[in-house]
């Protein structure tokens, strides 16, 4: 037994395991966690999460616990296997678990020993053990830094994910190669060093073969920069003239480049190519040196470029979106027909090469239909509705929803602190103060449930007043001759976020999200 002196009752089992670790490692902690509990006849709830310990950011299981604790006090201890798991010395994060964990009277038992924070011995050791932690995981990335250099020295893959065609085999830390996506690689190269095509044409060509990329779940359609990336990638490259083997670059970039990191995390670098590492590798190549100068001079040749002018703003502009695909569109001044005002047609292509069939039209057309929306706004606008399709009124209507939820989950808390009391887990008067400091926490969320209830009364009667106003404003305003196209631009851009904008035969639809 180790409850000793402590009254634990009810553990937090939390459990962490990074992306590089093993599925089995975290399978045995579960195990060694769970039977501890079972040996000292605790009842616990599992937290688990499968992701870096570096930042509190990205650990979301982590969060929902520290605040269970934080508002409820929920929990007599948080179990782990490791320090390192919860947190690591040194940072703002560890400080702060640390006062959670001793605000709400919550140990903390590491594996098999109880650690109560407010205790100076037991404190001393949390802060050496984070600190032997924080070492220990500095000296990981830095093995691991040195490793993939070693690794790569030897010619072994030592990167992501590999190019096609390549595969990554485990066992010999080698590339092989899948003979079905090396005719699409084949391809690819053939493309542009045999019948110069661009990469566009490229892409649309795979896309139409069914040749997909070996993207996510084999469902990634080819574009013109993952055809351009896979023409210059090195690793198909002979190493030299004399050599059948690929190539091995490492030190392309640094930094974190993934779409969900921490906000302290070094920001992305790409590194230029003279500073690469390349070295020889273990596989086969799949580019000769000759092929490799053929697809660059491709790439690099020049092509005609307009001569560039200063960039017109006309009374539309960064307003007009395609109805049919959603990408914003230009404006081009007919000189045919003496300066006529268009929109030009959408000019996006599928991943097929079919174009978006949104056809040019009239601005003065689009104008004209803009000025009857907004006065057909202002006539809906006029008559009483119950609910006005505004953002403003949409989020504070989600912000009285969740007080609401949260409201909830504080009656629901002070039900299990009450049935806790019942068997006997708190004395009269802790349940006296967690049901005080629960009721604090009710009593501020009422307050602001009636401010969001004020606030959106205003926005549903007075706030539609002050649309009108400023929309009859909008139309006094956008009728003098004497505005600049850039004035007219500002003007529009003050009440109007996009335009969809679509033309079906001669007729033109637009529908406007306004501000």
């Amino acid at each position: 037994m180790i409850n000793g002196q402590y009254n634990i009752k009810h553990v937090a089992v939390y459990l962490r395991k990074s992306r590089g670790e093993n599925e089995k490692d975290l399978e045995n902690h579960r195990n060694m966690l769970i039977n501890i509990c079972q040996k000292e006849h605790w009842k616990y709830d599992v937290f688990e999460e499968i992701v870096s310990g570096e930042s509190l950011e990205l650990r979301h299981e982590a969060q929902r616990l520290l605040k269970i604790i934080e508002v409820e006090e929920h929990y007599d201890a948080v179990l782990v296997v490791d320090i390192d798991r919860l947190s690591r010395a040194g940072t703002a994060e560890a400080a702060y678990i640390r006062k959670i964990l001793i605000d709400s009277n919550t140990l903390l038992v590491v594996n098999n020993r109880i650690m109560d924070l407010e205790n100076e011995q037991d404190d001393m050791n949390y802060e050496i053990q984070s600190f032997v932690a924080k070492l220990e995981y500095k000296m990981i990335k830095k093995r691991l830094r040195q490793g993939k250099f070693e690794n790569a020295s030897k010619g072994y893959w030592s990167n992501g994910s590999p190019p096609i065609p390549y595969v990554y085999n485990r066992d010999t830390k080698l590339l092989d190669i899948d003979k079905d996506l090396l005719k699409t690689y084949r391809y690819i190269i053939e493309a542009v060093v045999i019948y110069h095509k661009s990469t566009n044409e490229i892409a649309y060509t795979l896309n139409n073969k069914g040749w997909l990329t070996a993207g996510k779940n084999g469902k990634r359609y080819w574009t013109s920069k993952t055809v351009r990336d896979t023409l210059l990638d090195k690793t198909h490259l002979q190493y030299d003239e004399k050599s059948d083997c690929g190539c091995i670059v490492i030190g392309k970039s640094k930094g974190n480049g993934h779409k969900k990191k921490a906000s302290t995390a070094l920001k992305y670098k790409q590194i230029p190519e003279d500073k690469w590492f390349v070295f020889k590798g273990l596989h086969s190549a799949l580019k000769t040196i000759d092929e490799e100068n053929a697809i660059k001079s491709f790439l690099e040749r020049k092509t005609k470029v307009p001569r560039r002018t200063a960039k017109k703003i006309y009374p539309l502009t960064g307003l007009i979106r395609c109805g049919c695909c959603g990408h914003y569109l230009g404006f081009t001044e007919r000189k045919d027909r003496k300066g006529l005002l268009s929109v030009k047609k959408c000019w996006y292509k599928d991943p097929f090469g079919n174009k978006c069939p949104n056809r040019s039209g009239s601005m003065l057309l689009i104008i004209d239909k803009i000025h009857e929306a907004i006065q057909a706004h202002i006539s809906d606008l006029e008559c009483p509705v119950d609910i006005r399709d505004t953002q403003r009124i949409e989020s504070v209507k989600e912000e009285i929803q969740q007080y609401a939820l949260s409201l909830q989950e504080k009656e629901t808390a002070i039900e299990r602190i009450e049935v806790a009391y019942e068997s006997g887990a708190y004395t009269v008067d802790e349940l006296k103060a967690r049901k005080n400091k629960i009721k604090s926490e009710m009593k501020r969320l009422r307050e602001e449930t009636k401010r969001s209830e004020s606030e959106l009364d205003f926005l549903e009667s007075q706030g539609q007043t002050e649309k009108i106003d400023v929309l009859n404003e909008f139309q006094e305003l956008i009728v003098n001759s004497k505005l600049t196209w850039e004035e007219q631009n500002e003007l529009y851009k003050t009440l109007i976020d996009y335009i969809e904008y679509t033309r079906v035969g001669e007729e033109i639809i637009i529908q406007i999200a306004y501000k």
